[in-house]
This record gives structure tokens, C-alpha cells and sequence, in this order.
């Protein structure tokens, strides 16, 4: 858990779950997720879902939305990343929907990332 300033605390949880939610909608659209592969390695990728991951358990110990983060972390574990599994793009969109990220209006299928 982040401790300390409530400032900082409150700018750390920010910026991690943001880097969190991010990475899990590259895996939970289709069409953005070759935009993650640009300047990573599937490998470096899923160290970089799974870290992200990580310090969020960390800074939301407690906070029931976290549980939803495993199947992800789960299926990371267990499976190729490029492209990613059926089950992996689920985990990642249940996960989203967790923390209350909706579903795009065209659908994840079709979303695409604008600049």
C-alpha cells in the first residue's frame, strides 16, 4: 500500500490504476493491440501487464475490484500473448468492467485507438 503524503498517494493510485486500465484495453480490443507490440516485445509487453498488475494489488490491497485483475495475470501466465487469447481479451474486458470502463459504443471488437 502507498503511504505518506495523501497527495501523493491519491497521484500514485491515479497513476497506476490509469497504467493498469490502459494496458487492459490493448488486450481487451482487437484492433489496438498491435499499437502495445510497437515498441515492445510480447515478452517485455506482458512483463510491463503484469507489473502493472502487481503495483495495483499493491496500492488497492483490500479493495474487492482487485480480484478482478487475476484472471488476467492468470492468463498471461499460462498463455502466448501475441495475439492474445479468447480468454485473455475476456479477463481483460470482465477486469475493465470491473472498474466501471465501459464497453466503447462500436464494441471492443471495433474499437480504435485515436490519437
Amino acid at each position: 500500500m502507498v503511504t505518506g503524503d495523501p497527495t501523493n498517494t491519491a497521484t500514485a493510485v491515479a497513476m497506476r490504476v490509469s497504467r493498469c486500465m490502459n494496458l487492459l484495453g490493448g488486450l481487451a480490443a482487437p484492433r489496438v493491440f498491435p499499437i502495445l507490440l510497437e515498441e515492445l516485445s510480447p515478452e517485455e509487453l506482458r512483463q510491463h501487464i503484469v507489473e502493472a498488475i502487481v503495483q495495483l494489488e499493491e496500492v488497492m490491497a483490500g479493495v474487492g475490484r482487485v480480484a478482478a485483475l487475476s484472471p488476467v495475470r492468470d492468463a498471461l501466465a499460462e498463455q502466448e500473448l501475441s495475439p492474445p487469447s479468447g480468454e485473455l481479451v475476456a479477463a481483460a474486458r470482465a477486469a475493465l468492467a470491473e472498474f466501471g470502463i465501459p464497453e466503447p459504443p462500436e464494441g471492443w471488437d471495433n474499437w480504435e485507438h485515436e490519437e
